[in-house]
């Protein structure tokens, strides 16, 4: 963990150099203001389809209807709707700012937060869990979902969500489902990020979901997540699954033998809070509360005339373990481009794994058009997929009938020589070095529509937000500038 603690030490530093820079919007280009007195952003609306599924499962008629089917596209679309919506609601309030001044719209914008405002983000947060990662990710390992059920959101109800489906036989596959709920709100975090710096703006409307999202993995993992029993069948909560799985595959089967230990994902979780965004994000919430203002502008490094730079971290909850991610953001003069290069590194407690890469994120190129591409380059053990154990568990189960007991303590004596060899293979298996790239396009139809286009490949292996299995990924969709 030393490198994770001076990565979140050198970040704590740069934030505070941050702090004190004053951010000049004409130099970063700040976007024109819309109708509402904020600046304008895009809200993109992207789908796709599993290419894989579309080839060889070409009976099954859902395949062929476009779905937000990708992580990425997912959050892309959920993010634009909730922020499309929430500004519109936002709009007849903030007139109020100017008719009986800050404090008593102040007061009436609190009580929407807390009334209307959060429920409304703790819900998009949950059902981007639910769909972006779980359905997504089950999806992509060639499985079928049931349903998703989502609770009353917090401060009106519990809350929280689940989402039913069959279980894929690949061990790997299974493991990152289980974290793949909260990597999706990781993910959504992440691009809203890149929309920040590219803007130079952060929108208070936008800010209840991204401390949502932000906060999923860390939430999860420390108030969600007791010490493992080493029964699969009966874990509770997806990180507790994570450990026994991922323990599992390393033939660890009952917990005094794991070697990633509850602790140590805890320690990893709190990589979460090395992201200045998080910081600046909140201060523009009271910011916008206090002052009235619109917006306040994303604060970051300036390096030079029209560029500037910030440091962030992320964690990856992989089928290998957890994986940091140190990125470097860096605004460029051209307009709203934005160039974003990262280390990724893994835990040591089982098969670490190791990497690194590159995006540019909207360079324009003439009045229509803007380009953007990224590039993933890792080394990590070759995707595992036998047959599970836990897929036979979850078989054994369903095929006894409801008034049969199943004592789950049997099946694990049962299957722990499957366990132990597996265990053996995956120490021993050989490692890969993998890369995915991909390249992006924006085409401005008017100063209102928008059209995007992304085609890439990837060898097999895990890659922040992408689909496990070796092949071409692509999103299409349109948007709206406003």
């Amino acid at each position: 963990m030393k490198k994770q603690v001076v990565i979140v030490a050198l970040i704590a530093v740069l934030t505070g150099i941050a702090a004190k820079a004053q951010d000049n919007p004409d130099a970063l280009n700040a976007p024109p203001i819309g109708f509402d007195k904020y600046p304008k952003r895009e809200y993109p609306f992207l789908f796709n389809n599993a290419l894989y599924n579309l080839l060889y499962r070409p009976t099954t008629i859902t395949e062929f209807v476009t779905v937000p089917a990708g992580t990425i596209p997912s959050v892309v679309s959920f993010e634009s709707g909730y922020s499309a919506i929430e500004r519109l609601s936002n709009y007849p309030v903030n007139l109020l700012y100017d008719k009986i001044g800050v404090g008593w719209t102040s007061l009436i914008m609190l009580v929407k937060l807390g009334a209307l405002d959060f429920p409304f983000a703790y819900f998009m947060k949950v059902f981007n869990h639910e769909y972006a990662g779980h359905t997504v990710r089950i999806h992509e390992a060639g499985q079928y979902i049931d349903r998703i059920t989502i609770g009353v959101p917090l401060p009106w109800g519990r809350g929280g969500g689940a989402t039913w489906g069959t279980v894929p036989q690949s061990i790997d596959h299974n493991i990152l489902i289980t974290a793949a709920g909260s990597e999706a709100n990781t993910v959504m975090a992440h691009e809203m990020d890149l929309r920040f710096v590219s803007t130079g703006v952060i929108y208070p409307f936008d800010i209840l979901l991204y401390l949502n999202a932000k906060f999923d993995e860390l939430l999860y993992i420390n108030r969600s997540t007791g010490h493992p029993s080493g029964l699969r069948m009966t874990a509770d909560g997806d990180y507790e699954e994570y450990l026994i799985l991922i323990n599992n595959k390393y033939g660890r089967v009952l917990p005094h033998t794991y070697r990633l230990k509850l602790d140590e994902l805890k320690r990893w979780s709190y990589i979460a809070l090395a992201d200045p965004f998080l910081y600046l994000a909140t201060g523009a919430l009271f910011y916008n509360l206090v002052t009235g203002k619109r917006y306040m502008d994303a604060f970051m490094i300036p390096l030079a005339e029209g560029a500037a730079f910030m440091p962030s971290a992320r964690v990856a909850y992989t089928p290998n373990g957890p994986e940091c991610y140190g990125d470097l953001f860096f605004k460029l003069p051209n307009r709203s481009a934005v160039l974003l290069a990262y280390a990724r590194i893994g835990s040591t407690s089982l098969r670490q794994t190791w990497g690194g890469g590159a995006r540019l994120y909207r360079m324009s190129v003439g009045r229509f058009v803007e380009l953007g591409a990224g590039l993933d380059l890792f080394s990590q053990p070759r995707v595992m997929n036998h047959l599970s154990t836990y897929f036979i568990e979850v078989v054994y189960w369903n095929l006894y009938p409801r008034y049969i007991s199943v004592n789950p303590a049997m099946q694990i004596g049962q299957l722990t020589e499957m366990d132990l060899a597996y265990g053996y293979r995956a120490r021993g298996i050989k490692r890969i070095f993998g890369a995915a790239a991909y390249g992006d396009i924006t085409v401005k139809a008017n100063e209102f529509f928008r059209a995007y286009f992304r085609i890439g490949y990837k060898s097999n292996g895990y890659v922040f937000g992408l689909n496990l299995k070796k092949g071409l990924f692509w999103h299409a969709g349109m948007g709206f500038n406003f």
